[in-house]
């Protein structure tokens, strides 16, 4: 399991990982294209192949435990 960062002691109630369709109820995605002047200088801009970025926002949404991977597992090693 892969984690953005290292959890702490006593961060156990944000370990969590699951997945939902990305139709669920509640679930809103931001994404817009990274272009090159924004910095990212391996950006490749052209009409057919180019990068995105997305903001994933759950806004009260449901996830039923059969989707759940991860939830509450500590492991300060990761």
């Amino acid at each position: 399991m892969l984690s953005p960062r290292s959890l702490r002691v006593n961060e156990e109630d944000y370990a969590v990982a699951f997945a939902v369709p990305a139709n669920t109820r509640g679930l809103s995605m931001v994404v817009r294209p990274i272009e090159e002047v924004e910095g990212n200088s391996s950006s490749i801009l052209s009409r057919l192949d180019y990068e995105l970025e997305t903001l994933t926002i759950f806004d009260d949404v449901f996830v039923p435990w059969e989707r759940i991977f991860l939830f509450k597992e500590h492991n300060p090693r990761w």
